[in-house]
């Protein structure tokens, strides 16, 4: 294992500790049915890559922060609000899990990224709509894992390097679309 892969890992899995403390005091949100959406892909994805032996130590640590997240969103806001769109993008990232099961590990990995990425809709919404709700230094951790993670990949292959790409693209736009909130005043 990579020592990139490792110290993007780890600095995932310690960005977690400075997130559920911002939402437990209230100071950021974050979307329930992302973050639920999220630790169920991460374990998708973690598994299918270590079936392929690739690169998975991001994911596996994405799967249990997720979760951690979870339950900090649920116990300090103690709303599960869940709307039309929500449902819609759950419905997408279920079309992403059956192209999953029916189809090969690289496929499957690449479906489950992309699911992982859908996923994070709602959040990247909920973050261009209030983006002083968003904590985007720790996005940009996010992004920074990852890189780590795509950097220490092994070769240029899907099950090395397609999970971390996809997410750091992502957090890399979510990190973007909160730092609006440096110009813009909360109403």
């Amino acid at each position: 294992m990579s020592s990139l892969i490792l110290a993007g890992t780890a600095l995932a899995l310690v960005l977690y500790i400075p997130l559920c403390k911002q939402i437990s005091t209230g100071n950021v949100k974050q979307n329930l049915a992302t973050w639920i959406l999220w630790s169920i892909l991460d374990g998708i994805a973690a598994g299918t890559l270590i079936i392929q032996h690739g690169n998975f130590l991001l994911p596996a640590a994405y799967t249990l922060g997720g979760a951690t997240t979870v339950l900090c969103i649920l116990i300090s806001t103690k709303k599960t609000g869940w709307t039309w769109f929500e449902s819609f993008i759950t419905l997408l990232v279920i079309i992403c899990l059956i192209v999953w099961a029916s189809s090969g590990a690289k496929t499957a990995t690449i479906a489950s990224s992309l699911a992982l990425v859908l996923a994070g809709v709602p959040q990247l919404i909920e973050s261009y709509r209030k983006p002083w709700d968003t904590p985007v230094l720790i996005y940009i951790g996010y992004t920074t894992a990852n890189i780590l993670s795509v950097l220490g990949g092994k070769d240029w292959s899907v099950e090395e390097r397609f999970y971390p790409s996809s997410a750091s693209i992502y957090c890399l736009v979510v990190s973007i679309v909160a730092l609006r909130k440096v110009w813009i005043k909360p109403t």
